[in-house]
Parts: structure tokens; C-alpha cells; sequence
């Protein structure tokens, strides 16, 4: 059986972070490094012979977060500081960013592994969307620079927090995460939501919005489905805080 796999660097970043668990280290403390991390695409050729678009990334249809890929990965790691969303400290941080001192970016963990688990995640879904499933991510490594890397592969997938089956959910009541929790989600609980949404094939929408704080599309899943997703996930703490986008 042929298999056509290709890979990209994606480089030129420059993130602060710290790993508040590493205690006896230090790594506690915050400290930058020249990030980047490379991508092993697999799938069917498409019609120009290529698994995937080198420049599919800016040329993309699909966003993530209303953004473009490229302009996402920017977004996430040009110039930030990068905390955990259980850093002790995460108010202090909270209040810099508010200061403009940093630009503040909140996710589930910190640390290569984490990283590359987590752009692994979004990097799938954003490619079952964009090619309609033709292709995949099968590893993703994070490199902190040219002698420390950690990877993340489709061998050692962790099923992200989800509903454990899949209903047929209809179209009929269709909300946005800030309409269903009265608030804005965030960054890490939005993105969560998504892959689940992909991952059971629940049908979702975009609505296009424009207002002072945020214009662009968001996202509107069946209720039923993000009724059944809470429940099954009430632990997951949003820090919705991170992000000023609707969902």
C-alpha cells in the first residue's frame, strides 16, 4: 500500500514561558526560547501531487480561532509568555497582560510533550476540515532550540475530553459557546469543544459577527451536544480570561 507523507518547519518564533511544576529546577522560573516545531503530513495525493500545500498554511480556507493557521501560530507563540492554566501565579500573569506589559497566552499545559500535543490537536483538526479528511498530521515536534525537541504521534493519541458516544444531533437549536455559558469560554475550553465536536462528527455551523470586541466567525454546535459535553467534562477549568473572542 503506497503512503505519501511530507514535512514542514515552521520556525521564527520567539516565546517566554515557565513550568511551575518543575519546583526543583530552574525551569519554575521564566525563560525564552527561539520555538519551533515540524509537522509529518500523511494522506492521498491531490490533484497537483502533493500531500500538502507547503504554503497551505496562509492559503488556507479554514481558520482556527478565526484566524489563519499562520497568523494562529503567531498569534500563540510570536512574542508571548505562555503560562498553564493552573499556574499559581496565573492572576499576576493575568494582571501584566492587562498592563500590556506581556501578551498572555493560557493553555492546558506547559512544556515541549504539552505542546506538541497540543498543536497536534489543533493541527488535525484544522486538516480534517480543510481537506475533508484527505489528510492527517501523524507527529508533531516541538523544538525549544536545536538540541532539545519533544514529539507527539498519532500512536500515542489521548482522546481529548468528550462525549463517549455519538448521537444523531440535529440542526434545530444551534448555539455558540458565549451564548450557552453566558460568558466568553476561552482559548483552551473553545478549542476542546471543537476537536470533540470533529472527532464525534456532531454537525456544527460558523455565524459571522462584528462588534467592538471581536469581528469575524464563531463557532454554533447543537445544544444537546454541548449539554451531554458538559456534563461529561464539569472539571474542565476554562480560564476564559485568556482570550477576548466569543466562544
Amino acid at each position: 500500500m503506497k503512503k505519501f507523507t511530507s514535512t514542514k518547519l515552521f520556525d521564527g518564533y520567539s516565546a517566554c514561558f515557565r513550568q511551575w511544576r518543575a519546583k526543583d529546577t530552574h525551569c519554575q522560573f521564566l525563560h525564552g526560547y527561539a520555538v519551533s516545531f515540524r509537522v509529518w503530513f500523511e494522506g492521498e495525493l491531490d490533484e497537483r501531487h502533493w500531500v500538502f500545500d507547503f504554503g497551505g498554511m496562509k492559503r488556507a480556507k479554514t481558520t482556527i480561532l478565526g484566524m489563519s493557521p499562520k497568523d494562529y501560530f503567531a498569534w500563540l507563540l510570536d512574542h508571548t509568555t505562555i503560562v498553564a492554566n493552573d499556574d499559581p501565579q496565573l492572576q499576576k500573569f493575568k494582571e501584566l497582560d492587562s498592563l500590556g506589559v506581556i501578551q498572555l497566552r493560557i493553555l492546558p499545559a506547559v512544556g515541549c510533550e504539552r505542546f506538541a500535543e497540543f498543536l497536534y490537536e489543533i493541527i488535525n483538526a484544522f486538516l480534517q476540515e480543510e481537506t475533508n479528511g484527505r489528510v492527517k498530521a501523524t507527529k508533531v515536534e516541538v523544538y525549544e532550540h536545536e538540541r532539545n525537541s519533544a514529539s507527539y504521534s498519532e500512536d500515542d493519541t489521548i482522546q481529548s475530553k468528550s462525549v463517549p458516544t455519538t448521537p444523531a444531533y440535529t440542526m434545530n437549536d444551534m448555539v455558540s459557546l458565549y451564548e450557552y455559558l453566558g460568558r466568553p469560554a476561552g482559548g483552551p475550553l473553545g478549542i476542546d469543544v471543537y476537536n470533540s465536536a470533529l472527532q464525534l462528527n456532531v454537525p456544527f455551523s460558523r455565524h459571522e459577527i462584528s462588534n467592538p470586541k471581536y469581528s469575524g466567525k464563531i463557532m454554533l454546535y447543537p445544544r444537546e451536544f454541548l449539554d451531554t459535553y458538559f456534563n461529561n467534562n464539569n472539571d474542565f477549568d476554562p480560564a476564559y480570561e485568556d482570550l477576548d473572542l466569543p466562544f
